[in-house]
C-alpha cells in the first residue's frame, strides 16, 4: 500500500515538472518569438526608409534632367529615359 502512495505521489511530482518544463519552454518560444517580430520590424521600417529615400533621388534625378532638357543642354532621349525608368 505505501510503495503504491509513494510511486503515485513520485509519478505527480514528475507530472508537475513535467508541466513547469514545458511553461518554461512556451515563456522561451514567445520571448524569442517577440524579439524576432521586433527586429523584422525594424528591418521593414529601415526598408521603407530606403524606398522614400530612393524615390526621392529618382525625383531629383528627373528634375535635374528636365532643367537641362529645358535649357536645352541634353536631349529629348535622356529625359524619355529617365522618365520612363521602372519605378521600384
Amino acid at each position: 500500500m505505501w510503495g503504491r502512495i509513494r510511486a503515485t505521489q513520485q509519478a505527480a511530482e514528475q507530472d508537475a515538472s513535467a508541466v513547469a518544463a514545458d511553461l518554461h519552454a512556451a515563456q522561451l518560444s514567445l520571448v524569442a518569438r517577440t524579439a524576432q517580430s521586433y527586429f523584422d520590424l525594424i528591418e521593414a521600417n529601415l526598408q521603407v526608409d530606403v524606398a522614400e529615400q530612393s524615390m526621392k533621388d529618382r525625383r531629383t534625378i528627373t528634375d535635374l534632367v528636365r532643367g537641362r532638357f529645358t535649357r536645352g543642354l541634353t536631349g529629348g532621349l535622356d529625359l524619355r529615359l529617365v522618365l520612363t525608368e521602372p519605378r521600384d
